[in-house]
């Protein structure tokens, strides 16, 4: 058996690739048809060898901590353990904060209908349910703005009828009397007549009944001060003195309310 060493040409010229190893191949004359290629094993790099070598970079392994960070705690969470030691704060918060996991409300029931079970028949009597039917139309915003419009009219009809329909004159305060103070009828009362066949339409502002009398004044033999200057109205008439307050006494003889005042006639 005869045996030969074959060595492959190198690469281009100015290539910087190693050269590879020889391959060793073996020849056998009973064998002719048969042939194997053995490579040696590579040749090791000595320090100072011309061949390059492939530079890897420096890696800084640093150690990490082997425990995880601690999740950080929610507001629901703070407040459950908060109130942990409280019961009843505990169950006012659940029962405001509602069921968990949620949960779908059912579909609410008219409260006027009438569903009974008597000797297992069912009677549904739905009240509500045919009101609602029969008047879907007063949603409807045409009839929104005819119902507008007729407000609008009749405040206005009443207004005029409480306020622009009143004479001015007709307007008098809480302490207006017929007899005007110390002088103010002249002599003889001429400047407040006529005293007959005549008479007088007044409006009273509301609360009326809690004007009182600053100065005193002279009521028969007394004084009468820091009250309402009423004098009279115990006869079947209602008959009162002419200084006296013309609301406090219409509000006495109940012709006009102190809440609300309101019209007379003297």
């Amino acid at each position: 058996m005869g045996a030969y060493y074959r060595f492959p040409a190198y690469g281009h010229a100015g290539s910087n690739s190693p050269p590879q190893p020889p391959a060793m191949q073996t020849s056998d004359p009973s064998e002719a048809s048969s042939s194997s290629t053995i490579y040696p094993p590579a040749p090791a790099l000595h320090h100072g060898s011309s061949t390059s070598k492939t530079t890897l970079p420096n890696f800084d392994i640093e150690r990490t901590g082997s425990e995880s960070p601690a999740p950080k705690r929610n507001w629901s969470t703070r407040i459950q353990q908060s109130t942990s030691h409280y019961p009843r704060i505990a169950k006012a918060l659940h029962w405001f904060r509602g069921p968990r996991p949620k949960v779908d409300l059912p579909d609410p029931k008219p409260l006027l209908d009438i569903d009974l079970h008597i000797r297992g028949r069912r009677i549904v009597i739905p009240i509500e349910t045919a009101f609602l039917r029969h008047t879907r139309f007063v949603p409807n915003n045409w009839l929104l703005l005819i119902l507008s419009v007729g407000y609008i009219v009749s405040l206005a009809f009443f207004a005029r009828a409480q306020f622009f329909l009143t004479p001015a004159d007709s307007f008098i305060a809480c302490n207006s009397a017929y007899w005007s103070a110390e002088n103010g009828c002249g002599l003889d009362g001429q400047s407040c007549t006529p005293f007959n066949d005549s008479s007088l339409d007044f409006r009273c502002p509301a609360q009326c009944a809690g004007v009182i009398l600053a100065n005193p004044r002279a009521v028969g033999n007394e004084k009468t001060a820091f009250v309402p200057l009423i004098v009279g109205g115990g006869d079947p008439n209602r008959t009162y003195r002419g200084d006296s307050f013309i609301c406090a006494a219409a509000i006495q003889s109940g012709i006009i309310s102190n809440s609300k005042g309101g019209c007379g006639t003297l």
